[in-house]
Parts: structure tokens; C-alpha cells; sequence
């Protein structure tokens, strides 16, 4: 249900738009949601605001509350919760001020609550031996993306944003006890997403929905 809600949603936009006339998305400040981030690996509740400034320019932050993920088996994860801050800089391209080009930095730090058997007195990320035990894995992730924007007005006092982009991304991750490791050699595809040190591209995507206010 997850995969099919975004490219429905798209599709959903692309049609309102369509049947839209030309109009000025002309505003001086909004607030938003983005659902988008709902359907991630890290379930995240998200609200940004966006303040436009002379010569075409914007700056936007979004903040966001990370209250599940699916990054773990659901057998070993007990809770978890993290943040997400997006700042950026927005530079309208067109008179209407439909279409733009923006630079992100996105970065995230979740903790999850663990119950499993962790790695003690690792060396290069292998373990002398394991303990079974509650503990916190904590990840942290910073990318810098390179986006374009779309906005498309679905009524009198509600937009929709569509974006995408590209950049890198890089992860840092370990458990928060000194020493320890784990799944460090798990093999997950043609890699292991639970190495400590990841460097990624990052691809960026998703819809918001924006409030003008003034």
C-alpha cells in the first residue's frame, strides 16, 4: 500500500494541475506537511515553513519527529524516536514563481530501543563475543541535494509541491555503549546497510502541502 500511495498522489497532482489556469503563486509566507516522509524507511511526522524574500528568493526549514521505523526487525525493536531538520534555500526561476531550484541540507538522528545479542571489545567492527541485552542504536545522517520544484494550486488556500533531486548522503551508526558493535557483516543486498560509516547518493522526492498565510 506504502509504494502505490506515492505515485497515486503524483498522479493525483499532475491531473489538478493540468486542469488549473495560469495563476501567480505569489506569497510571502507558508507553512506546510509533507507525507511523504509517513511512507519512509524512518515514519516521520513533519511541518515546515517557507518565507519568501526579494530577488526571487526563499528560505525554508521543515522539522520533523521520527516515532517508528522499519530499519529493524520488528522482533528485536522495542521503540523508537528521533528528529529531522531540512533547511534550504529556494531561487524561483519564473515570474509566476511556479517553478524553482533549491539547496538542501537534510540531516536526522534516530535512536532505537533494542532488545538482541550486541558485539563487546569490537575490533574493526568485529566482536569478541556477544551479550544479550537492551540497548540504543543511534544513526545519524546529513545529505546536501540539489533539488527542483514544481508548485501546483489545488484550491484558493491550498498548494502542492512536487519535488526531486539528487546529492549525497552520509551515515555515521553504532550502538551508543563504548566498545560495541552490531550486524556490522549482516550482507543486506549488495551491501550492508548497517555498516558504521556510509557515504551514498542521495535522491531526494516527495510532495508537501502548503498554507499560504500572508
Amino acid at each position: 500500500m506504502k509504494k502505490l500511495f506515492l505515485p497515486l498522489l503524483t498522479c493525483a497532482v499532475l491531473s489538478a494541475a493540468s486542469q488549473s489556469k495560469q495563476v501567480v503563486y505569489n506569497y510571502g509566507t507558508a507553512i506546510s506537511f509533507n507525507p511523504t516522509v509517513l511512507i519512509g524507511t524512518d515514519y516521520t511526522v513533519m511541518l515546515g515553513a517557507e518565507h519568501r524574500l526579494k530577488n526571487n528568493l526563499a528560505v525554508v526549514l521543515d522539522a520533523g519527529y521520527v516515532f517508528h521505523s522499519a530499519y529493524f526487525n520488528r522482533d528485536v525493536i522495542k521503540s523508537t524516536s528521533g528528529f529531522s531538520v531540512r533547511p534550504g534555500i529556494k531561487i524561483y526561476t519564473k515570474e509566476n514563481k511556479r517553478f524553482y531550484l533549491q539547496l538542501g541540507v537534510f540531516y536526522k538522528q534516530v535512536d532505537y530501543k533494542i532488545y538482541d545479542w550486541l558485539g563487546k571489545d569490537c575490533v574493526n567492527e568485529i566482536p569478541t563475543y556477544e551479550q544479550l541485552q537492551n540497548f540504543t542504536y543511534r544513526k545519524k545522517s546529513v545529505s546536501f541535494n540539489v533539488m527542483g520544484g514544481w508548485n501546483f494550486r489545488i484550491s484558493d488556500i491550498i498548494l502542492l509541491e512536487l519535488y526531486t533531486g539528487m546529492g549525497v548522503k552520509i551515515k555515521n551508526q553504532k550502538p551508543t555503549e563504548e566498545g560495541s558493535c552490531y550486524r556490522n557483516n549482516d550482507p543486506v543486498g549488495f551491501g550492508n546497510i548497517f555498516t558504521e560509516h556510509l557515504v551514498t547518493p542521495s535522491l531526494p522526492f516527495g510532495i508537501k502541502i502548503l498554507v499560504p498565510i500572508k
